[in-house]
């Protein structure tokens, strides 16, 4: 008997609960934390895809953090942070679930590339 794998609720990847994921169009996100990814694996296939969930990270941060302007040796150090972060994701990575969390960790990657050209446009990188 087959098992309707389509039917289980996952556990967020960020914060692990599965209290309050939800299934929103193509993407779960959990009410807890706030964190989205796609239901499979390979589902943002285009630029504008990729790009999108690029730009909804950013709204997510800037939402959670509020406009952030740092100087650009602050900005390397969260970028390397979350190029840690994904580094490691991809170290993990043994089953399609875990190529999950590598592909949101580079999201995380080219967000935190977003804020930083959007921090450094706003003042020239300076505090």
């Amino acid at each position: 008997m087959k098992k309707n794998i389509g039917m289980m609720k996952p556990k967020c990847l960020v914060c692990k609960s599965s209290i309050g994921v939800i299934r929103d169009g193509i993407q779960w996100v959990c009410e807890i934390c706030g964190s989205n990814w796609p239901v499979e694996r390979g589902e943002m296939k285009t630029k504008k895809e990729i790009l999108g969930a690029i730009i909804r990270e950013r709204n997510r941060q800037d939402i959670k953090w509020g406009e952030q302007n740092h100087t650009p040796y602050e900005w390397l150090v969260i970028l390397m942070e979350e190029v840690g972060e994904a580094s490691k994701a991809a170290l993990d990575a043994l089953s399609p679930e875990d190529y999950l969390l590598y592909q949101k960790e580079c999201i995380h990657v080219a967000a935190v590339a977003v804020a930083m050209i959007e921090s450094l446009n706003r003042d020239g990188g300076n505090e």
